[in-house]
Formats: structure tokens, sequence, C-alpha cells
């Protein structure tokens, strides 16, 4: 069904597209500010702290590990080529929308990494399969969890929007090129 309804409004062009993938980041963003606030709460100021020193322990190994999974979350800016004819001053705008978000997602990852190994510290946090529901569980704040779930679903919703948009795109292109039927080159 969800695939359905975002095709649907891929088909509706572009502009309803990004408009609908910025109400989702706004409402991830918001749950994931709601994370850090209940993280600050349950650890206090200096939850922040706690994990820091632990942190130049790490063996290269670990750090090869976690660079690994950071590839994958950090592998969806290539969606952003994927759109270059829908943005006006593709040479200029593409580069730094690829800079702006890689440097908007390390942010954001970070401050969650810090705030989890903060509060709920690398052992509880490597045995959660639903670590931010833990965060605000541990917080006290037992009525978010609900609200995390929702984060959660708007985040795959917003992966699933910029990969029909990307994969739509990526069609044009292969069939313009002949490497699918030009029947798929008619936008």
């Amino acid at each position: 069904l969800a695939v359905v309804a975002l095709a649907v409004v891929g088909c509706l062009g572009v502009t309803r597209t990004a408009r609908l993938a910025r109400v989702i980041v706004m409402v991830v963003l918001a749950v994931i500010a709601l994370v850090l606030v209940a993280g600050l709460v349950a650890g206090g100021p200096g939850a922040a702290a706690g994990p820091v020193g632990d942190v130049v322990d790490t063996t290269p190994y670990g750090v090869l590990q976690s660079a690994g999974l950071l590839f994958f979350a950090f592998a969806g800016y290539a969606r952003i080529a994927t759109m270059g004819e829908e943005v006006r001053d593709p040479a200029r705008t593409i580069p730094r929308a690829i800079l702006l978000a890689l440097g908007g997602a390390l942010v954001v990852y970070a401050l969650v990494a810090v705030t989890l190994l903060g509060v709920l510290g690398e052992t509880r946090l490597g045995g959660s399969t639903a670590p931010l529901a833990h965060l605000v569980r541990a917080a006290g704040w037992a009525w978010a969890v609900p609200v995390v779930g929702i984060g959660a679903a708007a985040a795959c919703l917003g992966a699933l929007l910029a990969l029909l948009a990307g994969i739509g795109r990526t069609s044009l292109a292969m069939a313009r090129a002949g490497d699918l039927p030009r029947a798929l080159a008619v936008v």
C-alpha cells in the first residue's frame, strides 16, 4: 500500500514528491529532537561526556565495523544526483546538496550516537533491538515510544520515496541511452 501511494505521489510530479519529502524529513527530525531531549533528561547535562573517553580505547576493528554501517547509512546521498534534471543549476546545486546532506546526517548521527551511549551505555545499547525506544523508556517517557515508532515508519517512507523517485529518473536515463525500451524515455 505504501509503495502504491508513494508511486502515485511520484507520478504527480517532482514538486509534490519534494514537498512530501520535506514533510517526512521534518517529522523524522522532530522525533529525533524528542529523543535527544529525552536523553538529556535521562542522563542529565553530563550524559554526553560519559562515552567520549571510551572512544579513545576503541580498536581499529571496531572502527571498521562502524564505518561499514555508516557507509550504508550515508549511501542514500547518491539519490541526489539522480534528480539532476529536476533542479536549477545542477552543477552548483548538486554538490552543495550532497555536502549539506552528508554534513547534516553526520551531525544527527553523532548526536544520536553520543546520547545513546551516554544514557544506555554500550552493553544495553548493543543488546537493544529498538535503541531509540529504549532510550525514551529509560528516560521515563514511555508515552513517547509510539512517537518513536511513527518516526521510524516515517523514515522508512522517506527512504522509499527517494528510492522510487530515483528509479524513475534512472529508468528515463537508461531508456534515452537505449538500455531500456525507448517507450520509457518519455517524461
